[in-house]
């Protein structure tokens, strides 16, 4: 059976197909950036929930180097959140440090 994409209306095959919670099948880097925009699914509206990948990152879609950093007093571990280094580190990224590091100001 062949999956097409319905973000950019491309065959997608296995190794780049992306399933979301609501069980609709995205290429990867589509949905990436979609979320990036909107946190509902595009077909169904859903709330998306990218789950951790293994091999690459939820924010930018690179590929993981799995060095292992000392941050502050713990450690972390490339991938180990679903989050490169180069996203984890990017003093840029606020959405994802409040992600990591959440403040509760009221």
């Amino acid at each position: 059976m062949d999956n097409k994409c319905s973000i950019c209306q491309k065959i997608i095959n296995s190794d780049k197909l992306l399933e979301t919670n609501c069980n609709h099948k995205f290429h990867r880097k589509c949905l990436i950036k979609w979320k990036s925009i909107n946190d509902t699914c595009p077909l169904c509206r859903t709330k998306l929930i990218i789950p951790i990948n293994k091999t690459y990152c939820n924010y930018c879609n690179h590929k993981y180097c799995h060095k292992d950093y000392k941050v502050f007093m713990n450690r972390y571990y490339c991938g180990s959140l679903g989050v490169c280094c180069k996203c984890y580190f990017n003093p840029d990224n606020r959405k994802l440090a409040e992600a990591v590091f959440p403040t509760y100001n009221s």
